[in-house]
């Protein structure tokens, strides 16, 4: 329902038009001076003010151009009512941003045509200016989501190629040769990174068509337990660099879902990845499986710093950045959304926890079938 400030100094021209335009639909204010206007637009947001021009105190001139000052107020339309017959005034009232007069006694008919007409205006005014306020805030998504991107596939980019620059310098260079383990070291590293680039981009295409129900499931009978034994056993080589103890805690009695296997191991791998990536040296993990009422549960947990209450519901969002400038866990790409989208598709769900004392866990459901 649009609201209408009344803005005059006789009591019975105040009464008529609060009368008739709460009768044709509308909510009203009232003040009696320009001083109490100032007051309402600030406290009611009307959406319309009819306005007299002489007032006591604060005529509608001044009022007007002080509501046109204040930026919270400066779009409101301001229809002004008038007796005057001169026209210097009414050239004043327009010059300092009233929209219209109408002159008294007013034909109630014109009035009311007046009032739709400005407040069809206001409409399509907000409308527009909430559209170029979501344009610029895309805009700026959309330039987040580019640096984000980059960011993330620059990493292992990097990596990649300081691996394979140290192995040609060396071949370049046969007076100091890498030994067999130096060599394997640096192509298993070589190879971690590529094979990081390649999960980062999958996890790009596939959260696009997992948003547009683009990426249909192919199930099969799956092995819970073993899919997870499979995930852990690739970040062994990680997991050992960095001195991080990789435990299982799993469910012997779990049954075999039907699944997309390779979207799953993709989910396992993401949130093992994650916790690694969070687990300082010399710390630990562990992946659980169980079974509870009729559902299927998988949990990895860290020995991180933990995550910060106010962003346990946001780290599933796409290039979710925490505002807490001394929070390890800052940034999480595109890995976490993959995952929710991706258990959601299985009709699950998943969620965030801190442990009591240090660390955090991903966990996700999947419903029995």
């Amino acid at each position: 329902m649009d609201k209408i400030l009344i803005v005059d100094d006789e009591n019975d021209i105040v009464e008529n038009l609060v009368d008739y335009l709460q009768a044709k639909g509308f909510a009203t204010v009232t003040a009696r001076n320009g001083e109490e206007a100032l007051r309402l637009t600030k406290q009611e947001f009307p959406d319309l003010i009819l306005m007299d021009i002489t007032m006591p105190i604060m005529d509608g001139i001044e009022t007007t151009r002080l509501i046109r000052s204040c930026p919270e107020s400066a779009e409101v339309p301001i229809l002004l009512l008038t007796a005057l017959n001169g026209s210097e005034k009414k050239v004043n009232a327009l010059a300092v941003g009233a929209n219209d007069y109408i002159t008294k006694p007013f034909h109630e008919p014109e009035l009311l045509a007046r009032v739709q007409a400005f407040l069809r205006t206001k409409t399509l005014h907000d409308k527009l200016k909430a559209s170029y306020k979501k344009l610029e805030e895309m805009e700026k998504i959309k330039d987040f989501l580019i640096q984000s991107i980059i960011h993330d596939l620059r990493n292992p980019l990097t990596t990649f190629h300081g691996s394979v620059q140290l192995l040609i310098e060396n071949l370049n260079d046969p007076s100091h040769p890498y030994s067999q383990d130096e060599v394997r070291r640096l192509l298993s590293k070589a190879a971690v990174s590529a094979q990081e680039e390649m999960r980062l981009i999958q996890n790009i295409l596939d959260v696009h068509k997992l948003e547009d129900n683009r990426l249909e499931l192919n199930r099969s009978k799956v092995d819970f337990n073993a899919l997870i034994e499979s995930c852990a056993s690739a970040f062994e080589t990680q997991s050992q660099a960095k001195r991080v103890s990789l435990r299982k805690e799993l469910n012997p009695n779990l049954p075999d879902l039907a699944l997309d296997e390779e979207l799953m191991q993709r989910v396992i791998k993401n949130l093992i990845g994650n916790a690694l990536k969070f687990t300082p040296e010399g710390g630990s993990m562990t992946v659980r499986s169980n079974i509870f009422d009729q559902e299927l549960s998988c949990e990895v947990a860290d020995s991180g710093a933990g995550i910060p209450e106010k962003d346990l519901d946001k780290i599933f969002e796409k290039f979710f950045q925490s505002g807490d400038q001394t929070s390890k866990r800052r940034g999480y790409g595109l890995g976490l959304t993959f995952c929710q989208l991706a258990v959601q598709a299985h009709g699950g769900k998943i969620w965030a926890e801190n442990i009591q004392g240090t660390g955090a866990k991903l966990k996700f459901t999947l419903p029995i079938q």
